[in-house]
């Protein structure tokens, strides 16, 4: 495996994956063993992964705009989705049912690959820079709106999304074994906690204490209903290098520099430079 930050995901059968996305690869460990059973070529930037309940894999190559499937076991992938070319996909999640939903940040939009697909069957309007996907346990997805402060929840089989506010930067989430979701909130260094089919939630900012912000996403927060205080650290992937199209800018740097955008400019000159 190349040197960075690398997103890992486990199997339904304990193996361990874990995206290269200098080297365009994906890396399988076997449950127990301490090396590298095998290497999977990817795409061009693979930056997510997401295991369905059959072991099918599925990557998310940001630079090419496409999704490698790799079935359960296989050395090699066996198709290619097109997302969209320049949609710049990020987060993905696979549902119980084996949908598999992926955020485009530059597209506002969530594709809906059904299972077993090879296309995008659907799309979803969601909020300004989607960034990361959740699939809870009821089937239910959540997707966090970078710019717009907020998470898209769509339900199980839905066609439309409702819209939960969060803190500042929403970026990553976690769902908790009462079925609530924690959503992380970069920049206002704070943890909103939506309970299980619960319409909206109250974000606040932290104070910078020394609490960490695993503490709620193992119970720590009073009732899912509130927001975490803590002090943290949320990685974020470098600029990376991909043969081609010379530098592309991270998820993290790419929504930085549309929100630089829209202070500066407004949405519309957001809007404009998304097309460029």
């Amino acid at each position: 495996m190349s040197s960075g930050t690398h997103w890992l995901t486990v199997g339904p059968e304990g193996s361990l994956y874990v995206v290269n996305p200098d080297e365009h690869s994906v890396s399988v460990v076997k449950p127990g063993d301490a090396w590298v059973q095998r290497t999977i070529q990817a795409g061009p930037h693979p930056v997510r992964l997401a295991v369905a309940k059959d072991g099918t894999a599925y990557a998310v190559n940001e630079a090419a705009g496409t999704v490698t499937v790799i079935p359960a076991g296989a050395p090699w992938p066996s198709h290619t989705i097109d997302v969209q070319a320049g949609a710049h996909p990020h987060g993905i999640a696979v549902a119980p049912d084996g949908t598999v939903y992926v955020a485009n940040i530059m597209t506002a939009d969530v594709a809906v690959i059904e299972p077993g697909g090879t296309t995008v069957a659907r799309r979803i309007p969601v909020g300004q820079a989607p960034q990361e996907v959740l699939a809870a346990a009821d089937g239910t997805v959540y997707v966090t709106n970078s710019m717009d402060d907020n998470v898209s929840v769509i339900a199980a089989g839905a066609a439309a999304a409702q819209t939960v506010a969060a803190g500042d930067d929403p970026g990553r989430m976690a769902q908790r074994a009462d079925g609530s979701v924690v959503v992380v909130n970069r920049r206002s260094r704070s943890l909103t906690v939506l309970d299980a089919g619960q319409a909206g939630a109250v974000a606040a900012p932290a104070t910078g204490g020394d609490e960490p912000a695993e503490a709620a996403a193992d119970g720590g927060a009073s009732d899912g209903a509130v927001v975490a205080k803590a002090s943290f650290n949320v990685p974020v992937a470098a600029v990376a290098a991909v043969a081609g199209v010379g530098l592309l800018a991270s998820a993290a740097l790419l929504v930085l520099v549309l929100r630089r955008r829209r202070k500066t400019g407004g949405a519309d000159a957001a809007a404009a430079w998304a097309l460029d």
